[in-house]
Parts: C-alpha cells; sequence; structure tokens
C-alpha cells in the first residue's frame, strides 16, 4: 500500500488552509505521495512547498503534531500532521503551486490552482466525505 502525506495548517484565523486542485472537484489540503527515499514527514513538509509554495522545512519538528496513518482509498494511506500557527496570517494570494501536472497533449499545468482558508464546518460539502470526517474528528485539536 502506498503512502501520500500532507499537513493541516492552522493561521491565527483559526482556519484550515486548503487547495483547489485543477479541474478537481473538492478542495483539498497540501498532500502527495511519499517517495522512496523520504520519510512521511518529510514527504509532506516536501508536498506543502510544492502545492503552496510554502517552505517549512525550518520549523522544528516540536511544531507539528502527528495524527497517524488514514485509510484513503484501496490502495492507499495518508499520514496527516497537524500545524497550528497561531502568530501568523497566510496570505492565501500570495501562494504559489510548483507543482505540474504534465498530461499528453496539453501544456503543463499547476496541480493547485487557487488557495483559500475555512472553518471545519464550512468544509462539509467543499471536500471529499472522508476528508471531511478526519477534519471533524480532529477539530477539537485546531483551536486547543
Amino acid at each position: 500500500m502506498s503512502t501520500s502525506a500532507g499537513v493541516i495548517i492552522i493561521d491565527a484565523t483559526g482556519k484550515i488552509l486548503m487547495g483547489f486542485p485543477s479541474g478537481g472537484k473538492f478542495w483539498d489540503l497540501p498532500k502527495g505521495g511519499v517517495e522512496e527515499n523520504e520519510t512521511d514527514f518529510q514527504g509532506a513538509i516536501r508536498e506543502v512547498k510544492e502545492e503552496t509554495g510554502l517552505d517549512l522545512s525550518n520549523l522544528p519538528i516540536q511544531m507539528f503534531s502527528d495524527l497517524g496513518k488514514h485509510r484513503y482509498n484501496k490502495r492507499k494511506q495518508l499520514h496527516l500532521y497537524l500545524l497550528k500557527l497561531p502568530n501568523v496570517i497566510i496570505d492565501t494570494n500570495a501562494l504559489v503551486c510548483t507543482s505540474m501536472v504534465i498530461k499528453e497533449g496539453r501544456n503543463p499545468y499547476p496541480e493547485m490552482s487557487h488557495f483559500e482558508k475555512f472553518s471545519t464546518s464550512e468544509l462539509e460539502n467543499l471536500v471529499c466525505p472522508s476528508m471531511y470526517n478526519w477534519l471533524k474528528s480532529y477539530s477539537q485539536l485546531f483551536s486547543a
């Protein structure tokens, strides 16, 4: 079973940073596949940088909470981490996705087209049901 990893990022607004995948149906966390030569945590940090431009690599690991692995689909599990930034307000207009989708016969395009921050309750119909259930189950940690 392959592993994807991502970070739930909560800034000073108390909201969750989400990206909208180009051509997608649901908002999503910055996340993606863990490469062979990296830990799940390293993969999560890399994916955040590729998908948002936020470089979290210099933050102390103690700032992150390991939320564990979750069944994502039949062939993949998702390892989630939580990062709360109570003194930072993320400007979603300044975020840039450098991870490109390459499909034959098309010009490359960014994996994430735009970004926004949402409260858990706002996400109920904006993310896939399993993602909403995970976020809801962890919501008490977001403000603690």
